[in-house]
């Protein structure tokens, strides 16, 4: 009696095997789909992070500005192309007022996104946190019940690419924006404060209108 000795897999045995490799597969991709997500996630609460401390740089210095620095200046916030001005009120050790001129300005990275250096009278000045996609935007609102407010609205990104590549990539960009009430000096109520700052206000109009 010949006994015939069988070769290969059976069909039953192939489905087998492509259902098991098909569940291995399955599950590889959801592990690194969910590890991707978290990584994205990961990313875009540090740029929150950064973003919001930046914010509050910016809130607190217009807290403190000049509300109406001069007849020929239009607002707290003097705007230019690339950087905007304000003159921040400053308490000295005797109790009186001086001003610090604060100037942001925007510095293009190579990928066409933005930083933002604030300086303070005149020094090299730092880089604020965060990467922005545009430059701020700034909008001078009129004030009700005593003092203007300015908007403050700003795009951050996660990371230093191109618009072209964050698409492909799916980076992730978020906006924040604020609405600051700008006291300054004006907004100071009481007689035993001294203006120091009025005093030389000329120099302080002639930096922030050139």
């Amino acid at each position: 009696m010949n006994v015939r000795k069988r070769s290969g897999f059976t069909l039953v045995e192939v489905l087998v095997g492509v259902a098991l490799c098909g569940l291995v597969v399955g599950t590889m991709l959801t592990i690194y789909f969910s590890t991707t997500r978290m990584g994205l996630f990961g990313e875009l609460a540090g740029t929150l992070q950064e973003g919001a401390l930046s914010m509050a740089i910016i809130q607190r210095d217009l807290t403190q500005a000049v509300q109406q620095p001069g007849r020929l200046v239009s607002g707290a916030v003097i705007m230019g192309s690339s950087q905007f001005k304000l003159i921040r009120v400053r308490m000295q050790e005797n109790g009186n007022l001086t001003g610090d001129k604060i100037r942001y300005t925007w510095e293009e990275t190579g990928a066409g996104n933005f930083r933002i250096r604030r300086s303070v009278n005149g020094d090299p000045g730092r880089l604020l946190p965060g990467l922005f996609t545009a430059v701020p935007k700034i909008e001078q609102l009129g004030g009700i019940g005593g003092g203007p407010f300015v908007r403050v609205t700003m795009t951050l990104a996660t990371r230093d690419i191109s618009d072209e590549s964050r698409r492909f990539k799916g980076a992730e960009t978020t906006v924040l924006s604020s609405l600051t009430r700008v006291m300054g000096p004006e907004g100071i109520q009481g007689e035993m404060t001294h203006f120091d700052m009025f005093e030389e206000m000329d120099g302080f109009i002639n930096w922030l209108t050139h």
